[in-house]
């Protein structure tokens, strides 16, 4: 069995941990917070606990057999790297702004994706159009990822998501005009 915390592990073994839901204490770890996700979501589907509160509110809904020994039992003492996190966009989403929120996020994803291939079909220049492909493949490579991990509460990654946001949607407003000036 892989272990994403082994001492000298190398690179394979590291991806091949993923997998690890047995022994692997970062992933049983990750299960955890999504369950505890999930009960929150269920508690208050509507409106959720409010953002940026999923690190407080979720020690509750904790479940002593989901526990390890990596898990946080009080949100003002936290070892480095082990803070309160939904390790899902997702379910972030769900536990803090309820199933409205949920649906919006999911909503901006599809809304991207319509974006892109509104600007692909557009009649802007070829650079323009692979300048928005590799936007887009950053913003849906992060879109896929988050399902597993949430990093958009760190400031710099979120500066860095927002702006190739706002790439994606310069380049629709120039497809958009180059289609007004046909």
């Amino acid at each position: 069995p892989y272990s994403s915390n082994e001492l000298g592990g190398n690179l394979q073994d590291q991806a091949l941990s993923v997998t690890n839901v047995n022994s692997d204490v970062s992933n049983i770890e990750r299960l955890n917070r999504w369950r505890c996700a999930l009960r929150m979501g269920m508690d208050r589907p509507l409106t959720g606990f409010g953002p940026g509160t999923y690190q407080f509110q979720y020690l509750v809904y904790q479940r002593e057999a989901e526990m390890t020994y990596i898990s946080v039992t009080d949100p003002f003492n936290t070892v480095l790297g082990r803070g309160g996190s939904a390790h899902s966009e997702y379910l972030l989403l769900l536990s803090e702004s309820g199933i409205f929120g949920l649906i919006c996020w999911i909503s901006l994803q599809i809304l991207l994706l319509f974006t892109f291939f509104q600007i692909w079909n557009s009649s802007l220049p070829t650079i323009e159009k692979n300048l928005s492909l590799v936007i887009y493949a950053s913003l849906l490579t992060y879109t896929i990822h988050s399902l597993f991990n949430n990093y958009l509460g760190n400031a710099a990654f979120s500066l860095t998501y927002w702006m190739a946001f706002g790439g994606l949607l310069y380049f629709a407003i120039r497809a958009k005009e180059a289609h007004l000036h046909e």
